[in-house]
């Protein structure tokens, strides 16, 4: 019996420092999880057109996903660092209809081919900006849209800004 029971502390504290490493990791390769309100992800999924090929990077739930799918995208693919975060987002769209439209990707948007999305949302920090422009935008095609809340991308020419309650919903145009 108590075999059973440390076997079971045991593996609960194996999934907090496995929790735990991700969670320092994914601090220092992108932003932090946050849930997006339901008032902005109605303002930023407003861009998402059927038949768009939409990547989330750093999808944290799968919010975005989801709605992004409800909204007629035809392929939606998410990037998560944060291990919890990531089987959140599974667990959300177990029982989704349009499940078969989103892939999730369990690991580091850096390293993701988005030669074939149209429209991208990110969720970063400023201080990932600059990088995601050097190293992200070059794969991207003409007339690809960028949605980034909150922050800026330095040195692409703003298509649209929208102001909302939070702050600033920037749309970028290749």
């Amino acid at each position: 019996m108590f075999i059973i029971a440390d076997l079971f502390l045991l593996l609960i504290f194996a999934l907090f420092i496995f929790w735990m490493i991700t969670f320092v990791y994914t601090s220092f390769r992108g932003s932090p999880y946050v849930p997006i309100k339901s008032r902005r992800l109605h303002t930023i999924t407003q861009f998402i057109n059927s038949g768009d090929r939409v990547a989330d990077l750093g999808c944290g739930d799968g919010r975005v996903m989801v709605e992004a799918t409800k909204r007629g995208a035809s392929r939606v693919d998410g990037w998560e660092l944060d291990f919890m975060v990531y089987l959140t987002a599974l667990r959300r769209t177990l029982n989704f209809p349009h499940r078969s439209r989103l892939h999730f990707h369990f690991g580091d948007f850096w390293h993701a081919d988005l030669t074939n999305f149209n429209v991208i949302y990110t969720y970063q920090m400023t201080k990932y900006m600059g990088p995601f422009q050097q190293k992200l935008l070059p794969q991207l095609k003409k007339g690809t849209l960028i949605i980034s809340p909150d922050y800026e991308i330095p040195g692409l020419r703003l298509h649209q800004k929208i102001t909302d309650k939070d702050r600033g919903i920037y749309i970028y145009k290749i």
